[in-house]
């Protein structure tokens, strides 16, 4: 699979073979840790092998290795859709 780009949208599945959609707003090469609501995330991305920050519709994030996601087939946004979401500028969901 070809490396995902800043603003795709994938998918992939959850522990519970929950089907997952979210758009990629970060995309890491080199170690790093994050921080999300309360849980440290480390990781050791490639150029070959990046890590994804995600986040869904609804706001929430994930950090993700590239061979958990697939491209989605649908690249629009559906946040307007989404009733959880009240309000979207360009940069955040609310």
């Amino acid at each position: 699979m070809k490396n995902l780009q800043k603003g795709e949208y994938v998918n992939w599945m959850r522990h519970d073979n929950e089907k997952m959609r979210g758009r990629i707003v970060d995309v890491f090469i080199e170690e790093f840790t994050r921080k999300i609501e309360g849980q440290e995330f480390h990781r050791t991305p490639t150029i070959d092998a990046p890590a994804y920050l995600i986040e869904q519709d609804s706001g929430e994030e994930f950090i993700l290795s590239h061979n958990e996601l697939v491209e989605a087939d649908d690249q629009e946004d559906h946040s307007d859709d989404n009733p959880h979401v009240r309000m979207k500028d360009k940069k955040h969901t609310y």
